[in-house]
């Protein structure tokens, strides 16, 4: 296991004074100032932190990814007349979600599309098949109203538990696509999925706590009592190196022993 600093070695090849004190100010740098990633850093395999995430600049994630950058003119405009104005609420990500709800069709095809289609394409065929999809066209969305997006990929703790136990009996994969959105000068998760979102958020935190729905009166997802644990985030599942259900998997099977603590 090993962490990617990319802003400490980036330009190691174009200074001939580079040498190993540069290297250690910047790790010290490091210890003291992203303490929270820094521990989550050391237990998580190298491809997350090949993104560390500048939530310092969040008018970078304004622009989408590969994946997730909007080129279709008929969408931009339908953009713009569903949402002409910059709100800057939750409410206004809410109304977003209810749209893309209303505008696409939900067809379930268990994680096939992870990673292969853009959102133009999705726009398209106007269909979404899972928590991937929709949270890519939830992103692309919001950043063009004028919000920053983060996309950020999660695995169940509860089956990470199964599966380092017994991986043959743990079933189905199980994991979660959330967005992080800048809204009124800070960063909130929100789930493009459900109403579900925490205003009180931790982005450096690596678990995402079960989400309690007052309306109902439970859990928004009641067979993951522990939460989601953050393994990835990026603009896009391409961004940070996902593009299929089996890296998916692989990550989560890779992650499971890290996020998940065995009671005493």
């Amino acid at each position: 296991m090993y962490v990617h600093c990319c802003w400490c070695f980036g330009k190691i090849s174009e200074r001939k004074d580079f040498c190993l004190s540069t290297i250690m100010k910047n790790v010290w740098k490091l210890l003291f100032s992203k303490v929270p990633l820094l521990i989550f850093a050391i237990s998580m395999s190298s491809s997350f932190f090949s993104h560390l995430i500048d939530y310092d600049n969040p008018e970078i994630y304004k622009l989408g990814g590969d994946q997730t950058r909007i080129e279709n003119q008929a969408w931009i405009e339908e953009i713009k007349n569903q949402f002409p104005t910059f709100e800057n609420s939750i409410d206004q990500l809410k109304k977003v979600r209810r749209w893309i709800k209303d505008t696409f069709v939900h067809e379930n095809n268990h994680g096939a599309t992870i990673g292969k289609f853009t959102v133009d394409q999705l726009y398209q065929s106007r269909a979404w098949h899972g928590c991937h999809d929709i949270a890519h066209i939830f992103a692309a969305t919001v950043r063009s109203i004028g919000y920053p997006c983060v996309l950020v990929e999660t695995t169940s703790i509860t089956w990470s538990g199964a599966y380092v136990k017994d991986p043959s009996s743990a079933g189905v994969s199980q994991g979660h696509n959330y967005a992080e959105v800048f809204v009124n000068n800070k960063w909130i998760l929100f789930d493009p999925m459900s109403p579900a979102y925490l205003d009180d958020y931790n982005s450096h935190n690596p678990v995402i706590p079960p989400i309690f729905d007052t309306y109902k009166g439970e859990l928004f997802y009641k067979d993951e009592p522990d939460g989601f644990y953050v393994m990835a985030k990026g603009k896009d599942c391409l961004d940070y190196g996902i593009k299929s259900v089996n890296d998916l998997l692989l990550l989560q099977k890779k992650i499971a022993p890290s996020c998940f603590k065995p009671q005493p």
